[in-house]
């Protein structure tokens, strides 16, 4: 098994190899600051013997990492469209595996605040584009809904 852990900086990706390296896991880290070929060279490292992958949203552009099939986001983004793009990182077709994807959240943190703003952007875009039936617009006329 796989695991892709994303970070939004990169003094916590360094936190977090260190704490799961103590522990007797095998980690590699991506991250922005990397050049194209240290990027594939980590790429390699993990398809091939490394069990954890600790990376930044930058790190990880333009990459496939679809061998993972884990996605932990150690934190989360302000961004919805953020964490789809950590999740499509390992979720591609030909992925041979389920994903699943987790969201690590303490109580009365920022995560939790977090967590309830993405909850109330995606609510705002599935009403605003799901199709259910025709209803009355904002603006007086009709129009459907997916």
């Amino acid at each position: 098994m796989k695991f892709l852990i994303f970070t939004e900086f990169v003094p916590t990706q360094a936190m977090l190899r260190e704490f799961l390296e103590q522990h007797g896991f095998s980690v590699v880290c991506l991250n922005g600051s990397m050049d194209l070929e240290q990027r594939r060279r980590v790429q390699r490292e993990f398809s091939e013997k490394t069990r954890i992958l600790v990376s930044t949203d930058a790190g990880g552009e333009g990459l496939n990492l679809q061998f993972a099939h884990v996605v932990v986001n150690y934190d989360l983004p302000w961004n919805p469209m953020k964490i789809e793009q950590r999740i499509g990182r390992v979720d591609r077709i030909g992925q041979r595996y389920p994903v699943k994807a987790f969201n690590l959240i303490f109580k009365d943190s920022v995560e939790l605040r977090v967590q309830e703003i993405l909850e109330q952007k995606l609510q705002t875009i599935l009403d605003e584009f799901a199709w259910t039936r025709p209803r009355r617009s904002r603006f007086g006329g009709e129009r459907g809904r997916f």
